[in-house]
């Protein structure tokens, strides 16, 4: 999985979420669960309503972008995921004035599922296959992949989705406003 972060402009005097009422909020696109949803629903969980506590919100698009508009002052604060955050400085994003505030959530990564005319023979296979898959053994390095950094596979049921489903309830899509 991957956590989502709410990031603010270091050179602002944002302690906790009260600190973020009056202030310019970026979000990635309206789809992004870790750039739009969970930072709404923390918003929510902290006593700050995204839809009337800030002086204005902006629409950064894409996770490195919105770590730039932080950074260069455009926004007090956004959220992004950890990936995005980790590889921000690699991909020549200066990060130094950016720091993270907060843990808003946290996403599981892409599900594999059998459909109902599955051969079990081959789901089997496949599920001993990723369950049994570690990187150092297998691929002779502790992560794979640049930005998700996969360390493994693990089997999770549908309760693990939960958080997530009422992030997604209480982010509410009623961000109307949007200079970009």
């Amino acid at each position: 999985g991957s956590d989502g972060l709410l990031l603010v402009n270091a050179e602002r005097d944002i302690e906790g979420p009260s600190d973020l009422r009056d202030r310019v909020f970026c979000y990635t696109d309206p789809s992004s669960t870790t750039g739009y949803a969970l930072p709404r629903a923390w918003l929510r969980e902290h006593g700050v309503d995204p839809d009337t506590d800030f002086a204005a919100t902006h629409r950064s698009g894409n996770h490195m972008q919105l770590i730039r508009d932080v950074g260069l002052g455009r926004c007090d604060a956004g959220g992004t995921y950890s990936g995005a955050w980790q590889t921000a400085a690699e991909a020549g994003v200066p990060v130094a004035s950016v720091r993270q505030l907060a843990v808003t959530g946290r996403t599981p990564h892409d599900a594999l599922s059998e459909g109902p005319a599955a051969d079990e023979a081959t789901s089997g296979a496949l599920r001993h296959a990723l369950l049994s898959f570690h990187p150092q053994e297998h691929a002779g390095q502790a992560v794979v992949g640049t930005v998700e950094r996969i360390s493994g596979f693990a089997d999770l049921g549908d309760d693990h989705y939960d958080k997530l489903r009422q992030a997604l309830e209480v982010s509410d899509d009623t961000d109307e406003d949007s200079d970009s």
